[in-house]
């Protein structure tokens, strides 16, 4: 896990370095009303933050890091506080926490974005709101409605997605706790 938690630590840095140089600043705070990362716990989007301002401006009081956290990354974490990891998706779940988040107030302001891409494919990049998209307004209370299951249930539901790994032509089947509207892959 050390070398995993290098690898991404060196990509966000080299990423970060890289985007202040293309745009000629040395501080990408002053720049961009939130901060997005590629991360799975809002632990995660802290550390990310403390990394990159330790980058822009040597270390800062816990006092100085809470306020830039909350200022700039603590809206995007709303969906990984509730949820497992999500390996392929916590760039978007971050975007959906923020527009969950700050709503229409997002319009007008602009976004620094870090997507992971398993290090090779790692990038940083920055999105301005024209308008807002179209988003589960209720995914928090979707998330918080969940049914747990219990292990046997669980591994039941693990067997049936092996069951069908590759397995073509594929249909799917209606289940009583599929939600509707809800593509399973």
């Amino acid at each position: 896990m050390e070398i995993a938690t290098a690898q991404y630590e060196e990509a966000l840095l080299w990423c970060h370095q890289t985007f202040c140089t293309k745009l000629g600043v040395s501080d990408l705070l002053q720049s961009f009303q939130h901060v997005l990362f590629h991360n799975n716990a809002p632990y995660h989007s802290k550390r990310n933050l403390r990394l990159m301002c330790d980058a822009m401006h040597g270390k800062l009081s816990r006092e100085q890091h809470e306020l830039l956290y909350k200022r700039h990354a603590a809206q995007g974490t709303a969906i990984s506080a509730q949820n497992a990891t999500t390996y392929t998706c916590p760039l978007y779940a971050s975007l959906i926490s923020l527009l969950v988040s700050v709503g229409g107030e997002l319009v007008g302001e602009r976004m620094l974005c870090f997507s992971y891409g398993s290090g090779c494919a790692a990038s940083m990049y920055s999105m301005s709101v024209e308008r807002l998209p179209s988003y589960p307004a209720d995914v928090l209370d979707q998330l918080a409605s969940r049914a747990v299951k219990s292990v046997e249930e669980t591994l039941q539901l693990v067997q049936g997605f092996e069951a069908m790994y590759r397995s073509f032509p594929f249909e799917p089947e209606e289940g009583a706790d599929r939600m509707p509207g809800v593509y399973y892959l």
